[in-house]
């Protein structure tokens, strides 16, 4: 089975600004109930925070699932195969893109109350809430 976790930039990618770097995330549709729970995720690590973290950058990816009274984290790509031209050098800092699949992450389907965030080294994204029934 193909896998929707990955580092290419995608339509659904949220822009950052050279001038406030950090990390956003959004949530994909989910068009029918069994969708996969899918966020799309960009980041802008200025220079002197990129420094601190041993590339790629992606490796340092951790996203915390909260459902309810369990979590998870996951740092999908700690042992995935990356390319230098998976991440760009900016003015601003190291610009690069991500795709999650909350569900694949976690191992299953759950239904619940989901909080959804991303931390790279010393950023932490906006947080996602979104109830799955």
């Amino acid at each position: 089975m193909a896998t929707l976790t990955d580092v290419q930039k995608t339509p659904l990618c949220p822009e950052i600004s050279e001038d406030s770097p950090g990390i956003a995330i959004d949530l994909a549709p989910r068009p029918v109930r069994g969708s996969p729970l899918v966020i799309h995720g960009t980041y802008l690590v200025p220079w002197a925070q990129a420094e601190l973290v041993e590339p790629p950058l992606q490796r340092a990816l951790v996203l915390v699932i909260q459902n309810g009274e369990t979590h998870h984290v996951a740092t999908p790509f700690r042992g995935r195969v990356l390319f230098s031209d998976d991440e760009r050098e900016t003015r601003a800092g190291a610009l690069g893109h991500f795709t999650m699949d909350v569900f694949e992450l976690q191992g299953s389907f759950a239904p619940g109350d989901y909080h959804l965030f991303v931390s790279l080294g010393a950023l932490v994204s906006n947080v996602i809430r979104v109830q799955i029934l």
